[in-house]
């Protein structure tokens, strides 16, 4: 699909420059960009959209339920603080665009199709309303990608090529093909924020054993796996003595089986690789990952590691998945790290003892930097619909990059307030970690589009080491190159 402008819209964008506004009647100061070092003059362009409505549809899960918004407020969101911001920004956008944001929810349990993807694809066939945008999980927006139902926001000179801080910079270097990409995740996409896996650790007890470097650890770079295995060895207990660690005793760290591929991701493991026409190939098998999960699988099978997945058997003691009970020994003092999604914060903040927010842990000294992954099932992306046509795709883009910029003045020191309050005695190191955890989020586009089931075939490895990484990869090998070059194979039509 092209992008160009219609001469119509093209000459109101021009009015609409030949008409800009200077703030409080003050020209802006030039400033210098972190990145480039070069002095640029950082304008703001009053646009003129003459009252449009700005429609988006939202596949929404149960982070709506507990009071998340991508994009509307009302008074009886349950974070006050993030409701409020949503209000300011999309005020501010709302005054800057003369445009009228409209969201629709639809509720998406299936998050891989389903009804809500039935949904859109109704109103994308009947052309019975324009939606500017869309905010589907990132599983669907994968599948409405290769439909070539989604314009390439690479395309768009309103996004700049996507570089700037508001949108992940890790996720769109993973997730183009061919140097396209057709949905990507930042400040704005909050399921993304409030669904990641974070990881928690106990500030009282740690400091009830002289363990009280972790912070300095992190900010030397010295935050690596062997801490964490010595650590949490140190800390485990046999509290019953009968034999056996599980969550009734003190142990190190807790989290699922879900721990392998997220790991996997963060410590430098890829399941494809690109060439420089950004053209992807499946490269699983080999010696740099190969180590990645052996280091991975050797933390698993310690006794001081507890995976939820473990106690699926005793639902009696859950209310709906065995990750209670992991969160909840966390909660009472008998954990000392814990994994957990950031949504979990409203439980973690009823333990007694005060808690501390961590990146996850360097594979070793040699790797470069933090990195942290998405949970997919929870994440939502941001798109832009082709049904739309190029000229309405013209302006969903000026307001998309607008929008992004400005959630990231407003949303995001929101969403940190919201989520260090919970502390016990805030710290600002915690701050520091959350700005490194959230600068950080990437996926690996094996993770997305899974072929051959080869994301969870890691977890089968979690689950029962025994078999081996070379023996569980040849088994769905010729599954995962059919359904690899299926989807390449879409994505080349889409290129023609």
């Amino acid at each position: 699909m092209k992008k160009q402008l219609s001469i119509l819209t093209a000459l109101i964008l021009v009015l609409s420059l030949l008409s800009a506004c200077i703030i409080d009647g003050v020209e802006q100061s030039s400033n210098m960009s972190e990145e480039s070092g070069v002095e640029s003059k950082q304008e703001d362009v009053k646009y003129d959209f003459y009252g449009l409505e700005f429609k988006i549809m939202t596949f929404t899960n149960d982070l709506c339920d507990n009071g998340w918004s991508h994009f509307s407020y009302t008074e009886d969101q349950q974070e006050g603080v993030v409701n409020d911001a949503i209000k300011l920004r999309n005020t501010a956008i709302e005054e800057k665009y003369n445009i009228k944001i409209i969201e629709d929810e639809v509720y998406d349990a299936a998050r891989m199709g389903g009804e809500a993807y039935t949904t859109l694809l109704n109103v994308i066939n009947s052309d019975s309303d324009d939606y500017y945008m869309i905010c589907p999980s990132i599983y669907t927006a994968a599948i409405l990608a290769q439909e070539g139902q989604l314009y390439d926001l690479m395309s768009f000179e309103a996004l700049g090529g996507l570089k700037d801080k508001w949108w992940d910079k890790a996720f769109v270097e993973e997730m183009s093909l061919f140097n396209k990409l057709y949905f990507v995740t930042g400040d704005m996409a909050i399921y993304a924020r409030i669904g990641i896996p974070v990881m928690f650790f106990n500030k009282t007890q740690a400091a009830n054993y002289d363990i009280n470097d972790i912070y300095e650890l992190v900010k030397n770079r010295e935050w690596t796996l062997d801490k964490l295995n010595m650590y949490a060895k140190q800390y485990t207990k046999d509290l019953n003595n009968d034999g056996i660690i599980d969550y009734s005793d003190q142990y190190g760290f807790g989290y699922q089986v879900d721990l392998s591929y997220f790991w996997f991701y963060c410590f430098g493991g890829r399941m494809t690789e690109q060439n420089e026409s950004g053209e992807p190939n499946i490269n699983f098998y080999n010696n740099n990952n190969n180590f990645i999960i052996t280091q991975i699988l050797e933390l698993m099978d310690q006794e001081y590691f507890l995976s939820a997945n473990d106690y699926w058997g005793r639902t009696s003691e859950f209310t709906f998945s065995p990750s209670e009970l992991i969160r909840d020994s966390f909660i009472d003092g008998r954990a000392l790290f814990v994994m957990s999604g950031l949504k979990e914060i409203d439980h973690i903040a009823t333990m007694k003892d005060d808690f501390g927010i961590i990146p996850y842990p360097l594979l070793n000294e040699e790797q470069e930097d933090y990195s942290h992954v998405l949970n997919i099932w929870h994440s939502n992306a941001l798109a832009i619909p082709g049904y739309i046509g190029d000229e309405k795709a013209g302006i969903a883009a000026t307001v998309m990059n607008g929008m992004g910029e400005e959630t990231s003045k407003t949303i995001t020191p929101a969403f940190y307030e919201t989520m260090l309050k919970k502390q016990k005695s805030r710290d600002p190191e915690s701050s520091y970690n959350l700005d490194i955890i959230l600068n950080s989020i990437g996926c690996d586009i094996g993770h997305v589009y899974n072929w051959g089931n080869m994301c969870f075939m890691l977890n089968d490895l979690a689950e029962n080491s025994s078999i081996g990484f070379a023996s569980a990869w040849e088994k769905i090998k010729d599954k995962a190159d059919v359904e690899f070059e299926q989807t390449i194979e879409k994505f080349r039509e889409l290129k023609k």
